[in-house]
């Protein structure tokens, strides 16, 4: 495997309650295979015919985040009107690379990995199916698949491994800002009491709150907490 890669980054805290971080990085990776598991060659005898993009190789990601803390709103109720904050996170990157499979054993070698010929530009006369309501129920297409075909009988594909691009990601950005309340009257919940004669002396005790869905320090049985949530979807 060879990797190479570059980044840089620029950090900002303290400017009127503004804290946020900007990164960049550069990267290459190479390799024959990829994973341990599930890698078929397209040819048993020349494992380093396959030697290509990894196929984890990403080249480009940027990523920023900014937490702005909100002054207080409420002078007379500094209970409710401090500690609120604003989060915002992008991440946006390019593709993963991939491989054209034949899908057949056209080369009657029994790698398993034959690839298919390329016949034209694979990213040239797109036609996206029709998808009604924009849910893309049909799908989404990325390239020609006419710009492919199966190689003739006995040879292997023209094409290498993962020599072409995904479309990568970058988030259609929605957010979600909540905030929880729980135990709002601060009730003392406890857990069942221990019941098994072993116990001896502590047999009857409760020894804690009762806690929601085994998470310890949150929710509804635990002490009064208050829980404020951003969540960004992409």
């Amino acid at each position: 495997m060879e990797v190479s890669s570059i980044s840089a980054s620029l950090r900002t805290s303290g400017i009127h309650e503004l804290v946020g971080l900007i990164s960049c990085t550069l990267a290459h990776v190479r390799d024959d295979m990829s994973y341990a598991r599930n890698n078929q060659p397209e040819d048993n005898y020349c494992l380093t015919c396959d030697y290509g993009n990894a196929d984890f190789d990403i080249r480009h990601t940027l990523s920023a985040y900014a937490l702005y803390d909100i002054p207080n709103f409420l002078p007379s109720l500094p209970r409710l009107g401090k500690g609120w904050q604003l989060n915002t996170i992008f991440i946006a990157h390019t593709g993963t690379p991939f491989s054209v499979a034949a899908g057949q054993n056209i080369s009657n070698s029994f790698g398993g990995g034959d690839r298919a010929d390329k016949v034209g530009d694979p990213f040239s006369g797109v036609v996206l199916p029709s998808n009604k309501f924009g849910n893309w129920a049909n799908g989404f297409r990325w390239f020609n698949a006419a710009a492919f075909s199966l190689p003739k009988p006995g040879t292997y594909g023209n094409t290498a491994g993962t020599s072409f691009m995904d479309q990568g990601s970058m988030e259609r950005i929605s957010a979600q800002f909540r905030v929880e309340i729980f135990n709002l009257f601060n009730r003392l919940n406890l857990s069942g009491p221990d019941t098994c004669v072993c116990s001896g002396t502590g047999m009857g005790l409760s020894f804690a709150t009762v806690q929601a869905y085994g998470s310890p320090g949150i929710g509804a049985g635990e002490p009064r907490n208050v829980q404020l949530a951003l969540k960004v979807i992409w």
